[in-house]
């Protein structure tokens, strides 16, 4: 898949060094997500545009995270780590290897680049990584009463210009799925790691103009499993769900 712009989820080191402590292996580092873009407004708010090049400007972007898990190295055990790399996740030891988990969901601010609280991992060569987006879960860090995410795993607000009126469209995408990426050559010990969403693929190829000219009498054009404005019910989330998907990217960020 290309790199380009990004809705990020940053693995940000918390040590430095060649990554060891003691006898064991491993600094900790935190797990953040945030979202950005090559496109930006006056104000720097992620941008991207459809097919007419329509532009719209992110206001809110919101997820849903859980069961976090890294795969570390052929050969690392987790009594080859050190243990206080570990907070807020726990490790298992696989046919292959130490796996790093964190099964707590949280529901993330993307834009205010949002860490799990009071999580660490170890900074490991980690050859895959896994994540869950899923609807949320009532009580869960960072739900709110009446919250959106109770039924939609993320969902994103954009501002754009009709005709002159200002309006709205909220993307809310029924994520219930793991999201793996297995980078070639592993992660870099001590480095940021970033999980990047290319926000300029969300609607390629989307036809939702269709859904615009339906709500063109609205201030919120809404987008979820129940719109009508494709061929068949739910068509056009189900195409943006599977870009958001798709658009992913792991790299780090030294």
């Amino acid at each position: 898949m290309k790199f380009f712009p990004y809705v990020a989820l940053a693995v940000l080191s918390a040590g430095c060094g060649d990554a060891k402590t003691g006898s064991h292996i491993g600094n900790p580092v935190s797990i953040g997500f945030t979202v950005s873009s090559a496109l930006t407004s006056a104000d720097a708010r992620p941008q991207f545009t459809d097919a007419s090049g329509r532009l719209y400007t992110i206001e809110t972007a919101r997820a849903f995270v859980t069961n976090v898990q890294l795969a570390a190295p052929a050969g690392i055990a987790c009594a080859d780590i050190e243990p206080t790399a570990f907070s807020g996740s726990t490790c298992n030891d696989a046919v292959d290897g130490a796996v790093v988990s964190v099964d707590q969901g949280y529901a993330l601010d993307l834009l205010a680049a949002s860490n799990l609280p009071g999580v660490t991992v170890p900074d490991l060569k980690y050859t895959r990584f896994t994540y869950r987006l899923s609807r949320a879960s009532a009580g869960a860090p960072g739900v709110v009463a009446g919250d959106p995410l109770l039924d939609h795993g993320f969902v994103i607000s954009a501002g754009f210009d009709n005709e002159g009126l200002a309006n709205t469209i909220e993307l809310r995408l029924d994520f219930d799925e793991d999201i793996t990426i297995e980078p070639s050559a592993g992660l870099v010990p001590g480095s940021r790691f970033v999980v990047d969403y290319d926000a300029g693929q969300w609607i390629s190829g989307v036809a939702i103009e269709q859904c615009i000219e339906d709500d063109v009498d609205d201030d919120q054009v809404v987008i979820d499993p129940e719109s009508e404005c494709g061929e068949l019910p739910g068509e056009i989330e189900s195409e943006i769900r599977s870009n958001v998907r798709e658009s992913s990217e792991l790299r780090d960020d030294d």
